[in-house]
């Protein structure tokens, strides 16, 4: 049982660091010369269990083309387009319950990612300024209902792993501005 633990860990971690550098490469923030590195760690993640993490990267795709829906992309498609495409064919592949248990994970994490990101957000696709904190918060509490009714183990260990990232990205952009006198407790 704790091997399963750490290693669905590992996973949810090792994609998680990919899905946030390719949210950053989209956003034109990241440094294209990590990408063989980010592509290794996925590997890796792959070699521990591979349906999770394709599963996982698959959902984060499909979440990430709600906000761009009308927009057109590779093959002249649009985000609408784009995220019934890999709904169904992950449901095909993965199972419906699943992949629908992924898709509302990474809603989830979106979600929660955008109320901890409203101080500090630019962007104008942020859900929590544009529908209110209020909203996105309940919509976010419902979704971890569902996630922890639909498989409670495998949302223990992505809430362990996403809070893990989070405390990581927050140290490292606190680290990034210049402030070394970190304090996770007085940030």
């Amino acid at each position: 049982m704790l091997i399963k633990f750490f290693s669905l860990l590992l996973v949810y971690i090792f994609t998680g660091i990919v899905i946030k550098y390719l949210d950053d490469f989209v956003d034109g923030d990241a440094d294209k010369d990590n990408f063989p590195y980010f592509l290794v760690l996925f590997s890796c993640a792959t070699l521990i269990y591979a349906e999770l993490a394709i599963c996982l990267l698959w959902a984060a795709y499909g979440i990430g083309m709600i906000p761009n829906l009308k927009i057109k992309y590779a093959y002249n498609l649009n985000g609408l387009i784009e995220l019934t495409v890999i709904t169904i064919a992950g449901c095909f592949v993965f199972g419906f319950l699943n992949f629908i248990f992924y898709l509302i994970l990474m809603m989830f994490i979106q979600l929660t990612d955008d109320l901890l990101d409203l101080p500090i957000d630019k962007f104008d696709n942020n859900y929590a300024k544009k529908y209110g904190v209020i909203e996105i918060s309940l919509l976010s509490v419902n979704c971890l209902l569902i996630l922890l009714y639909l498989n409670f183990l495998y949302t223990v260990v992505a809430l362990v792993a996403y809070v893990l990232l989070q405390c990581y990205y927050y140290y490292r952009r606190r680290a990034n501005d210049g402030q070394s006198d970190f304090n996770l407790f007085n940030a």
